[in-house]
């Protein structure tokens, strides 16, 4: 995996590869890599799951029960993403303080 690794980044930016700037990595720092970006990752779907359940409480404040039912229904019919989700209730809330979406 490394070797491979190595070989693509080389393949890419052959100039930097020849002037001796890049240096290989090891199968260690390229999984460390993984698992760092896996942790931003999940952080990042955590703050978008915070935003929508924050922005949906600000929407339920002032729409009628009955409106924030048809609203959670048009909810269920998108992705279960987070980012569908923070995206949804960001443009709900738009709307009601008159901006545009």
């Amino acid at each position: 995996m490394t070797e491979r690794h190595n070989a693509a980044v080389e393949a890419k930016t052959p100039l930097l590869a020849s002037a001796g700037l890049i240096r290989p990595l090891t199968a260690e720092e390229i999984q460390a890599s993984y698992e760092r970006w896996h942790r931003e990752r999940e952080q990042l779907r955590l703050r978008q799951v915070r935003f929508a359940e924050r922005c949906r409480r600000l929407v339920a404040r002032h729409v009628s029960s009955a409106e924030l039912d048809q609203l959670d229904a048009r909810r269920s019919r998108l992705p279960a993403s987070s980012e569908y989700g923070a995206d949804f209730w960001r443009g709900v809330l738009a709307r009601l303080c008159g901006r545009s979406v």
